[in-house]
């Protein structure tokens, strides 16, 4: 009881301070997203060598899905999971309006190329 009071507490001092936007920001710069990678400029580096804010769509719905299972989604283990949870993410992002249809389906069938040179492609293509 006394651990759920300090974080109910804290959860209203960071409401009063943050905007809720500075609090995801926060947090996507802190969860562990496998890979030995904590937050999304360091998991964006790891699989992209790039930035964070020079993703793509269909890299940034890569990381956002590895927070899910970030050992069994490792990219670069298991490229077929994490590919298959990258998918699931756009189907969300589609399903509340985030991206149509289309934005959905060329995300999901571009191919995915990581740092160390492997490449992840939708279902009906190789992947390697």
């Amino acid at each position: 009881p006394a651990r759920k009071l300090r974080e109910i507490l804290f959860a209203s001092e960071l409401e009063r301070e943050l905007t809720k936007d500075e609090i995801l920001e926060l947090y996507l710069n802190s969860i562990y997203f496998g890979m030995n990678c904590y937050g999304a400029n360091q998991t964006s580096d790891k699989l992209f060598n790039k930035a964070p804010i020079i993703l793509r769509l269909e890299e940034a719905a890569l990381i956002a899905g590895l927070p899910n299972a970030p050992s069994a989604l490792n990219p670069f283990e298991n490229p077929t999971g994490a590919k298959k949870r990258q998918e699931v993410v756009l189907d969300a992002m589609q399903r509340y309006g985030f991206i149509t249809q289309s934005q959905c389906w060329k995300a999901k069938s571009t191919e995915i190329y990581l740092s160390d040179g492997s490449i992840l492609a939708h279902e009906d293509k190789v992947v390697l």
